[in-house]
């Protein structure tokens, strides 16, 4: 029990809160502490459990993570975050790397990454635990494990499906209450609407975006698509 890495989660969505503790309980080599899904809260609660690491969302009732990072860094430098966020703006992923953030994950992400984000902090801790110097070749290999990518390596994706495609889809629902239709994706990133269609059904099935179908005044229902986590 005691040298599992402790581990405390904020996050106001609280379907996602529930993804990725479950996510975390079921991991042999992390506790969860708790979480909370509001910065006063998360402050206090940080100060009194002092975890090892903070898995943390940038968009919260009352500030943003990055406030919670600027305050770590000055009352509690040792405590790890990773940041998950829908935030992919690089003013934002600037600050949070210069406030210390190990790893940057954009919702909504694949189970996948958040398991690779897990594994690279586990194997830097590993590391920084067992040895006080490391020679240059282990240094190149802890930094390149936290660079952040969109999927683990040697993942394959169904067929019909690439990653740079996906990541424009991705890209396509940033911002606040964004949602398309097949139609509306087509014209936002340029592909046809049978290649918009596979991907925004290819997103529903591993629960990145979810559906709904809105009736108008006249023609026929329009499917549309929107984040699953927001």
């Amino acid at each position: 029990m005691e040298n599992k890495i402790s581990v405390f989660l904020v996050e106001d969505n609280h379907d996602m809160a529930f993804f990725i503790a479950s996510f975390i309980k079921k991991h042999p080599e992390f506790l969860l502490l708790g979480s909370a899904d509001t910065l006063a809260d998360a402050r206090i609660a940080i100060a009194a459990q002092k975890p090892d690491l903070v898995m943390l969302d940038n968009y919260l009732p009352d500030g943003t993570g990055i406030d919670i990072m600027k305050h770590l860094r000055t009352t509690q430098p040792d405590i790890d975050v990773i940041f998950i966020t829908a935030a992919n703006d690089i003013d934002t992923i600037k600050t949070a790397i210069r406030h210390g953030a190990c790893d940057y994950l954009v919702k909504p992400f694949m189970l996948e990454r958040l398991e690779e984000a897990l594994k690279n902090y586990l194997m830097f801790n590993r590391k920084v635990r067992q040895k006080s110097h490391l020679p240059q070749e282990e240094i190149d290999r802890v930094i390149r494990q936290s660079i952040p990518y969109s999927a683990p390596a040697g993942f394959i994706y169904p067929k019909g499906i690439d990653e740079l495609t996906l990541n424009q889809v991705r890209a396509a629902f940033s911002g606040e209450n964004v949602q398309h239709t097949a139609d509306s994706l087509s014209d936002t990133i340029g592909i046809s609407k049978s290649t918009a269609r596979r991907y925004l059904e290819y997103c529903k099935n591993i629960k990145l975006l979810e559906a709904h179908i809105q009736h108008g005044t006249v023609g026929r229902p329009q499917r549309f698509y929107r984040l699953t986590f927001n």
